[in-house]
């Protein structure tokens, strides 16, 4: 076990043990009533409210799905699921509902028309995007659409529609190879492989009634194709038209290419016409598309390159729709209503991909793991959600159902949980605000014991005072004031003497003695003055060192009588100091109060003499000269700074404990 964790659970353990009865009691109300409120509502409540929330939050991820789904033209994604479905497929004809092929340029607006008027939206739910993953340069992305109309009036053709980035176009001219010229290939592989090759030439309308005017359609281009196995001759079974535009947000010139191409070109079967369309044949074709244009400096480059198969990114799906806007990741249904039944068409159960998390992949199988396992634990059933979505092209009418799996345990922990973290937090703060209160009138309290100490302090330098005069004076006046009783002459002058006595202990003579001396009081650094003073006088005094802060120790004294002070202090230490002992000065800052400490190795006080040593002996003790004075006078000084004074036994001395004020 580690230091720091041991350390914390001693203190832990200790605040336990300081808990007081009403902090328990508290404990008891704000968590384990809560705590079992918690378990009243894991049983009951939660899981009707969560069951409710559940269905709240799966409706409005319906109605944004099926929001999502409906394009601006009033098409939607779930007329077609099986080919707009996934979000990643390959470049396949899709079906939609009516052709998009028209010519751009055309009798109608051939003498106003320029690239720049053209206006080209591609129905989105067939465009796949391809986006280059290449170094190389020279690579762009590309954007198709190859599609079928399956009630096509018109006759059986495939419609496509490109768009990718390109620099301004080198048009084919009749007879040259189709090598050196910007181009397309479109590659159809099925039972046999079509390759047809898509070149830009010049639009024939504009040649044949604006020759003059031929720079005005230099943006619009006629499509003519080939077939790559016989570039000599081109198709008429391929139709299309071509227009340069640049985008505005970036600058940059894009080929947008619309074409048709007759079916039987790719399925040249002699049972075509009678089969149905789209034929198997047709819906089973895999696309490729390579695309060569021109880098700055004029030299002919495949820019694109797609091979049949190739997975790309759909513009729209079912499975984009569902990833955006069903966050809860349950499941989606949709039901065809054919002949009565509903039939399933799509199924986000189908989807093999797992959507992607912030968490790592170990974590998010562990999550997985532990929903499982708990599965056996759910509180409540399935929550479904369902509607019907009418849509004008589709003759039966399309239903959508979101059905979330069971709630877990684990899913209603944390709404339970929360009242008994809240109880807790509660406790807590009723806990710090009681101690802190408690705190507070400790600190309060001990500030009014200094007070009273001080009180006591005078008190007993008066009575020490009386004691003084009682002892030295009084008594042997009271003797000669006996034995000269019949000598008026001698006794009335001390008589005399006596009454003065008498005036100078009502005037507190001993006291007023000292107090006649100032004691000025300034804010002062202790710590600094202490360091200094031992500093001065460890020269002369072998063994005295100093203990505590250097500096920033602030309190109120007069530093002339501190000194003083001091200097008895010292002087008493040195008289009873041992031989090869040590004295040491001591500051000790507290949170209100400054104590310094003069300590002397030697022989201890006894106990009873501790409570006398700052009185005045009288002179009928074996005292001598040293008659306790210099303490009295100290003890004195330091009450007119607010300071108090005592002195007390260690183990190997005696130390002598002044307590200040501190600022």
């Amino acid at each position: 076990m580690s230091v720091k964790s041991l350390s914390w659970r001693l203190q832990w353990k200790g605040f336990l043990s300081s808990l007081r009865w009403y902090e328990l009691l508290a404990l008891a109300f704000f968590v384990f009533v809560p705590a079992v409120y918690a378990v009243y509502d894991t049983i009951y409540s939660a899981p009707t409210d969560v069951r409710i929330n559940r269905q709240i939050a799966l409706n409005s991820e319906l109605s944004n799905f099926l929001l999502s789904v409906v394009e601006p033209e009033g098409t939607s994604v779930l007329e077609n699921p099986n080919e707009l479905g996934l979000k990643i497929r390959p470049l396949s004809l899709v079906t939609i509902k009516k052709p998009f092929y028209t010519y751009l340029l055309n009798r109608s607006n051939a003498n106003y028309l320029t690239a720049e008027k053209i206006t080209w939206e591609t129905p989105r739910p067939c465009i796949v995007r391809f986006e280059s993953h290449e170094k190389n340069a020279n690579a762009a992305s590309l954007e198709a659409c190859l599609a079928i109309v399956p009630s096509d009036k018109v006759g059986r053709y495939v419609y496509f529609t490109l768009r990718y980035p390109t620099s301004p176009v080198v048009r084919h001219k009749s007879g040259e190879n189709l090598t050196n010229v910007d181009r397309v290939i479109l590659s159809f592989d099925s039972a046999r492989v079509v390759n047809l090759v898509l070149v830009f030439e010049p639009p024939v309308l504009a040649a044949a009634r604006y020759p003059s005017q031929m720079d005005r359609f230099k943006g619009i281009h006629e499509v003519a194709a080939f077939l790559a196995s016989s570039p000599e001759r081109a198709l008429r079974q391929v139709n299309g038209q071509a227009f340069e535009s640049t985008d505005p947000s970036n600058g940059k010139t894009f080929m947008t290419v619309v074409g048709r191409i007759d079916a039987a070109l790719l399925e040249p079967s002699s049972s075509f016409l009678q089969a149905s369309w789209p034929t198997s044949t047709m819906r089973g074709l895999k696309i490729g598309v390579e695309v060569y244009t021109r880098t700055s400096s004029g030299q002919l480059v495949k820019a694109i390159d797609v091979a049949p198969g190739q997975q790309g990114s759909s513009a729209v799906s079912v499975q984009d729709a569902y990833e955006t806007n069903v966050a809860s990741e349950a499941k989606l249904e949709v039901f065809k209503n054919e002949g009565g039944i509903n039939q399933q068409i799509w199924s986000s159960s189908d989807l093999k991909t797992r959507r992607v998390s912030g968490d790592p992949e170990w974590m998010q199988r562990t999550k997985e793991d532990i929903s499982s396992f708990f599965s056996g634990f759910a509180s409540t059933g399935p929550v479904t959600v369902s509607r019907v979505a009418r849509l004008g092209s589709v003759g039966n009418d399309i239903s959508v159902s979101l059905t979330s799996p069971p709630t877990h345990f684990l899913e209603i922990i944390p709404r339970t949980t929360k009242w008994v973290f809240l109880g807790t937090m509660a406790w807590l703060f009723l806990v710090a605000v009681t101690r802190h209160a408690t705190k507070r009138q400790q600190e309060e309290s001990a500030a009014e014991q200094l007070k009273i100490r001080l009180t006591q302090t005078g008190l007993e330098l008066r009575q020490d005072r009386l004691d003084a005069i009682s002892h030295e004076i009084r008594s042997p006046l009271q003797t000669l004031l006996t034995k000269t009783e019949h000598n008026e002459e001698i006794n009335e002058p001390l008589r005399r003497m006596k009454d003065a006595i008498e005036t100078i202990s009502d005037a507190d003579s001993i006291e007023d003695g000292i107090s006649s001396l100032d004691v000025v009081c300034e804010r002062t650094d202790i710590a600094l003055f202490l360091s200094d003073y031992v500093n001065d006088r460890a020269e002369g005094f072998q063994g005295l060192v100093y203990k505590g802060p250097s500096a920033d120790v602030f309190c109120d004294l007069d530093d002339i009588r501190f000194r003083a002070v001091i200097d008895h202090l010292l002087d008493n230490a040195r008289r009873f100091l041992r031989d090869g002992g040590a004295v040491s000065i001591q500051l000790a800052p507290e949170k209100q109060t400054i104590t310094v400490s003069v300590y002397n190795q030697g022989p201890q006080i006894p106990d009873n003499k501790l409570s006398t040593l700052f009185k005045v002996r009288p002179r009928s003790e074996k005292s001598g000269s040293n008659r306790g004075i210099g303490l009295f006078a100290s003890k004195r000084y330091l009450f007119l700074m607010g300071a108090t004074i005592q002195a007390k036994n260690e183990v190997d001395g005696v130390a002598v404990v002044i307590t200040l004020p501190k600022l």
